[in-house]
């Protein structure tokens, strides 16, 4: 009986720091994760702002020699 209820204390110490190890794998899974989201976003908010910075320089004729539309003056508007 006393061997059996030892032998139970044993086995439940042993699944409840499989279960913290668990865990602490997890919690360091998602650390990287939101790191990685992280530095994601970073990166597309610096090429969005670099984005808006180029075209900050631009005019609207260069915007419409991209485009594969008539370029309008405002003379043409109803043509």
């Amino acid at each position: 009986m006393v061997t059996e209820k030892k032998n139970q204390l044993e086995f439940l110490e042993g699944m409840i720091k499989e279960l913290e190890e668990k865990y602490r794998i997890e919690l360091r899974k998602k650390a990287i994760l939101k790191s990685q989201c992280d530095q994601a976003y970073l990166r597309g908010v610096s090429a969005i702002s670099m984005e808006a910075l180029k075209m900050s320089h631009s005019t609207l004729s260069d915007y419409y020699k991209g485009m594969k539309m008539p370029n309008y003056d405002g003379q043409n508007i109803f043509a």
